[in-house]
């Protein structure tokens, strides 16, 4: 992790946040605003579909695409914020509504690829490094190269052509997210706009929550638990429980660091319904996640805010049992279930047993770089020992060991362990109260990957695990303002005062 010594970072008692000092222009709103204005075009466009169940004609749905798509290609030669804002509502999006254009060609690729080339553009407009080595990007280029390298693994594991015709469209979207990180982690030019793109993510998050909601009001009453299942945006529960639980978790950081400020507790609806969809995706993984990151952060916020967790979960459980959602009991007890002599596992529980057992096989024989990419549904039935129709190990870091080896894992490891550091450090030094929250939130959200992912490979698909990864960034750009002098960070909270201060050039590395 880089180190954060500086001569204008001034020292901190240990065990006691510094002091926020919250400057006006830390986000500025009003920008923020003007690229929210975006939105209305595309949601005008959806609108139909989202609310009256009927579809615009295709030529119009296709011609106000277009049109929509070039306003967002005139507006990011100016500033990529639009851009960045209307990846972070679509990508989540992306399996309902892919936006098919041509055979290959979707809404998922045009992003990207306006991420790619918008990232070279404004390096170049900026006069900026086009590669940054800012906080985290190290670990996180290990981390793609190496998990990239499985494909060239399973090669030799397997042949090319399982590479080339069994699995090419799940290989491509593997490294989706590494452009995502990327692109993103040099787009944002400094800390005020990674303040901003942290209100984009909550945006989109709002967007993906809405239709979670209509969903689950429209299972509502369902004969059995797999109808009622709420499948989200991703279209698989426990993907979108676990969507649902790292956004949260910007949420309760907010919260946390200004308990008393009412105005905060304009957010706490909003956090009540993520609570209230979350249970209607039945993932007993999302809801340890959520208990994971609610821990941590409540940990870190001082002890006597454990203690009055402690003592309220406590009071609920023991005098007040009917305040626990009655699914949430019905799911977790589904862990086991009772048969006539003894009480045994549910059917999913010892499946995921059988398959943790085949991976780690998998990984003693092949420690150095795993059987390659997507292998372990190819090589299964030599190490289960029974037949089982999965083919994912259901945990994350056996899925990355078993198919890219220990040294792959480790470097998956150290990208979380980024999140909780930088995390940790802005919390106790964060330049803002914005700062120190999202530091709080980063520890959480580490939390939250490390508990979902024990029971279910939850990083996989880009739909889930993006807004991860472009919460790393904006942790790398607020754990870099830490490393400026005072006398920089001064003169840039004065220039983003003056309109029009966000020009080229004005912040970021040189050449």
């Amino acid at each position: 992790m880089h180190s954060i010594a500086s001569p204008g970072v001034k020292s901190v008692r240990a065990g006691k946040p510094a002091p926020a000092t919250d400057a006006p222009s830390a986000l500025d709103w009003a920008k923020v605003r003007h690229t929210l204005y975006f939105l209305v075009w595309p949601l005008l466009l959806m609108a139909p579909s989202l609310f009256l169940s009927q579809s615009l004609p295709k030529p119009l749905l296709y011609g106000g695409g277009a049109v929509i798509g070039l306003m967002l290609l005139v507006r990011s030669f100016r500033s990529p914020e639009t851009l960045l804002l209307m990846a972070l509502v679509y990508i989540p999006l992306a399996r309902v509504y892919p936006a098919a254009v041509l055979p290959g060609v979707n809404g998922t690729n045009l992003i990207l690829l306006a991420l790619l080339f918008f990232w070279v553009y404004h390096a170049w407009r900026r006069q900026q490094l086009f590669w940054r080595p800012l906080p985290g990007s190290r670990p996180m280029l290990v981390w793609a190269v190496l998990s990239v390298l499985s494909g060239i693994t399973v090669v030799f594991y397997i042949s090319l052509s399982y590479l080339i015709y069994e699995v090419p469209l799940e290989f491509k979207a593997w490294i989706d997210q590494f452009i995502v990180y990327f692109a993103v982690l040099n787009l944002i030019a400094d800390g005020r706009m990674a303040r901003r793109v942290v209100v984009y993510m909550l945006v989109g998050s709002l967007v993906v929550l809405a239709l979670g909601f209509l969903e689950m009001l429209d299972k509502q009453g369902l004969a059995s638990m797999d109808k009622s299942r709420v499948l989200g945006p991703q279209r698989q529960p426990n993907d979108f429980g676990a969507f649902l639980v790292y956004v949260s978790c910007i949420l309760m950081a907010i919260l946390a660091v200004h308990p008393f400020q009412l105005r905060r507790w304009a957010l706490l609806p909003w956090l009540l319904v993520i609570l209230k969809v979350l249970l209607a995706t039945f993932s007993r993984g999302a809801y340890l996640a959520l208990g994971a990151a609610g821990a941590a952060i409540t940990w870190f916020r001082g002890l006597r805010y454990v203690a009055l967790g402690v003592f309220l979960l406590v009071l609920v459980v023991t005098q007040f049992p009917q305040m626990i959602p009655t699914t949430l009991r019905d799911r977790m007890a589904q862990t086991t279930v009772e048969s006539t002599h003894d009480t045994a596992m549910d059917a999913s529980s010892r499946t995921r047993l059988v398959l943790w057992d085949a991976a780690i096989e998998m990984t003693a024989e092949s420690p150095l770089l795993g059987k390659g990419f997507k292998s372990f549904q190819f090589f299964k039935g030599g190490y289960t020992s029974v037949d089982v129709h999965e083919s994912d190990p259901h945990n994350m870091f056996l899925f990355v060991s078993s198919q890219m080896g220990l040294p792959a894992l480790i470097a998956f490891l150290s990208c979380i362990a980024c999140i909780a550091g930088f995390g940790y450090v802005l919390w106790r030094k964060g330049m803002d109260s914005f700062a120190r929250a999202m530091g709080l939130a980063g520890i959480g959200m580490a939390a939250a990957v490390m508990g979902i992912n024990m029971f279910g490979s939850r990083m996989v698909n880009i739909e889930t695990c993006a807004y991860i990864w472009v919460f790393l960034a904006v942790l790398g750009h607020l754990f870099a303002e830490l490393q400026v002098p005072e006398d920089v960070a001064g003169r840039r909270q004065k220039e983003a005062a003056v309109p029009g201060s966000d020009r080229p050039g004005s912040a970021g590395i040189r050449r």
